[in-house]
């Protein structure tokens, strides 16, 4: 059966895409997903030509999520440009943002650049960011809303464009932090991948999708330095979500640098606070796996892991003899991995990194 006989739709429960054939119209079953009873609605035509912001929605809901039945506010009343919502779902824990209106007319692209005339915006947010329909400017919730709006009107005003697959931009000259409540300044725009980020109007005309995702300054200047492949190379790495966390780590300072397979590290044992010593065996996805040095082995974000400097001076939990229990102390000595141990009860010994765990 092809294409053209299958409906689509959205389960109300956990918003999980379903598929079937054109035949079941208008009959009832259960979701895939969840298993809640769902109906099957009638075949309902696609966006008619001329009407493409409706195109863009038709796209949106078939790859991303129902969307909100009432865009959450005009941003450019001037350019037609307005933003919709995406909320988030018992299967799909965020919100997304979108624009439809910056592609009604073409950006002025540089000559060979054709495919980037066209382009829309898209921002994913917590599941519990408030989605207020007048955000208050300088608030920590308005920056999505305010920088969606400046970066579609910024080309048509500017008579430019936004660039190829990848581009940068920062909120000042030094960059400043978008809210109050972080760091971050800089705002990157990554085409997304496959057909999720290509549309097709029935004009004629293609636009591509633009993921908007905010940066450290050190970030931005990391790719100046270093180029783009290395900033998407660390964002994987240390496992950096598409979705917008305020407090993430920063993957370009010393203290979140990448870490390599082979490396020494103290690493997380989830769910406990401590750190234990370890080597890192194999990095995937911005997953570590990390086998600690009594045994035991666990897959583990960047965020979980430390430096291994336990040196004079530190606090640490020691193996008393080597038996299961630790118990605070300080080290006094320190001879490579080897290390003597101040205990708070008066005890005292020489023992090895290998029998000590960290709270950090």
């Amino acid at each position: 059966m092809s294409q053209e006989d299958k409906i689509r739709f959205r389960c109300p429960q956990c918003n999980k895409a379903i598929s079937v054939d054109a035949q079941h119209a208008g009959k009832r079953g259960k979701c895939p997903g969840c298993a809640a009873p769902v109906h099957v609605p009638a075949r309902e035509p696609e966006p008619a030509p001329g009407q493409p912001h409706d195109e863009i929605l038709y796209h949106m809901e078939q790859h991303y999520g129902t969307v909100q039945e009432l865009a959450l506010q005009e941003i450019v009343p001037a350019l037609g440009v307005t933003i919709h919502v995406i909320p988030a779902s018992r299967n799909r824990n965020h919100v997304t943002l979108f624009t439809a209106g910056l592609s009604d007319r073409p950006m002025k692209v540089p000559p060979g650049e054709e495919e980037y005339q066209y382009a829309e915006l898209l921002m994913h947010l917590p599941a519990d960011w408030p989605m207020n329909a007048r955000p208050v400017a300088g608030s920590n919730d308005f920056w999505p809303f305010d920088w969606l709006r400046r970066i579609a009107a910024y080309p048509h005003l500017n008579e430019t464009w936004l660039g190829g697959p990848h581009a940068i931009i920062a909120t000042d000259d030094p960059p400043q932090p978008l809210a109050p409540n972080t760091k971050l300044s800089c705002l990157m725009l990554f085409r997304e991948p496959d057909e999720r980020g290509k549309v097709q109007l029935r004009d004629g005309r293609s636009l591509v999708l633009y993921l908007v995702a905010p940066l450290y300054t050190e970030e931005r200047d990391l790719e100046l330095q270093a180029g783009m492949a290395e900033l998407l190379q660390r964002l994987d790495r240390h496992g950096i979500a598409s979705i917008v966390d305020v407090n993430r780590a920063n993957v370009a300072t010393a203290a979140s640098a990448a870490w390599t397979v082979g490396q020494r590290v103290l690493a997380q044992w989830s769910p406990e606070e401590y750190y234990y010593p370890g080597v890192i065996r194999a990095i995937q996805g911005g997953k570590h796996l990390v086998a600690f040095d009594d045994g035991d082995q666990a897959l583990v974000t960047a965020k979980q892991i430390a430096s291994l400097e336990i040196k004079v001076g530190s606090r640490v939990f020691g193996r008393w003899k080597g038996a299961p229990a630790y118990f605070p102390g300080k080290v006094t000595r320190q001879n490579g991995e080897k290390i003597y141990i101040q205990y708070d009860d008066g005890d005292q010994e020489w023992t090895t990194v290998s029998m000590v765990r960290v709270k950090r």
